[in-house]
């Protein structure tokens, strides 16, 4: 997920010509560039953290396990959200404001987890699961969302707050059948506690929304459909209309999407799980670094500037290196130590 703040205006979810990939240091712009992941061994425990501008700040001590899945910043205030794994207790969603860190509330549930934050009006949004329940936390009281069919719901959620307190969160569901890839998923998303669907059901093994953006009257979210055997299809929708950007390749996805000046930027995966990045509909791959693999999470564009967040292989190909792109060059992100193996999820782009 992705963001950009504008002076008082705030977009939150969820190329141009690429000029080479350097290791040149980051260089001072007018922008502030907020990027919020994970690191630690490979079977953890992670360490939740953020970076601003390259300086690592961190969140938990890496003594638990820890995830960070969303980053918003207002009025230079940050906030991430992320689960935690809580001794007695299990799993649960928390979000960290300037680095302290609050508990969202648990209602009846085994387990909760947080995918998305966004603020508006000085309220914190944040949009997760309890169990297997939609839900929603608003400034840390939870509400759940209504659902009309017996579907289980996907892990993944998006969340997009407008600044009139519209809340729009997306997600999908998906119902089992006997035949593992007759399950049938439904893309869906509420506005205001009431659902919409989006998808007519598709019959695929398994789901996933990636990222929401509202542009207007417009609703764009960003998933996949994936068969038993991996076999995936890249996909967006604007309201109801799809559009595939993947098909029958092994590792598709779409993870995030933003649109600008009617321009729609998608990120993803295709043959292999390989990152690629798609504008309007065609494929801009990015040169990677190390053994070439790596992966794209979250996209924001400021200006004519494209920013894309997530990680490449280093030379040996057994671990993750941290970092973003601005028009195709890759800055890498600081660690705590150099085998940590890191994941990043989310950005947040700042005007100054």
């Amino acid at each position: 997920m992705a963001g950009v703040a504008l002076g008082a205006s705030i977009l939150f979810f969820a190329c141009s010509k690429s000029k080479g990939i350097g290791d040149d240091p980051i260089q001072e712009k007018q922008v502030d560039i907020y990027v919020a992941g994970y690191t630690g061994p490979l079977n953890g425990p992670f360490t939740a953290q953020y970076w601003k501008n390259g300086e690592l700040i961190k969140l938990t001590d890496g003594s638990t396990r820890a995830i960070v899945t969303d980053i918003f910043v207002e009025k230079g205030d940050v906030y991430v959200a992320g689960t935690i794994t809580i001794t007695g207790k299990g799993e649960r969603a928390v979000y960290w404001k300037n680095g302290q860190r609050m508990d969202l509330a648990v209602d009846q549930g085994v387990y909760t987890r947080a995918s998305a934050i966004g603020v508006a009006k000085g309220k914190v949004y944040v949009a997760g699961v309890e169990n297997a329940d939609a839900v929603y936390w608003v400034d840390g009281e939870i509400h759940r969302l209504p659902s009309s069919d017996d579907y289980t719901l996907s892990p993944y959620f998006a969340i997009h707050v407008t600044d009139k307190e519209d809340i729009y969160i997306a997600a999908m569901v998906t119902k089992s059948v006997p035949q593992i890839d007759d399950k049938v998923q439904v893309v869906k998303y509420w506005k205001n506690n009431v659902e919409h669907i989006v998808a007519s059901p598709a019959k695929h093994h398994f789901g996933h929304v990636g990222g929401l953006f509202v542009d207007g009257e417009d609703i764009y979210i960003a998933g996949n459909y994936q068969n038993s055997g991996g076999i995936g299809w890249a996909k967006y929708w604007k309201n109801k209309e799809e559009y595939t950007l993947t098909e029958n390749v092994s590792g598709g996805s779409a993870y995030d999407i933003y649109v600008k000046n009617g321009n729609v930027h998608v990120i993803g995966s295709g043959q292999g799980g390989m990152p690629l990045y798609w504008k309007n509909g065609k494929e801009k791959p990015l040169e990677m670094k190390g053994k070439g693999y790596g992966s794209f999470n979250a996209i924001a564009v400021h200006n004519d500037d494209v920013y894309i967040a997530g990680a490449v292989s280093n030379d040996d190909g057994d671990w993750d290196i941290g970092g973003y792109w601005t028009n195709g060059k890759w800055h890498a992100l600081e660690t705590a130590k150099k085998d940590n193996y890191t994941t990043v999820t989310s950005m947040f782009i700042v005007e100054r």
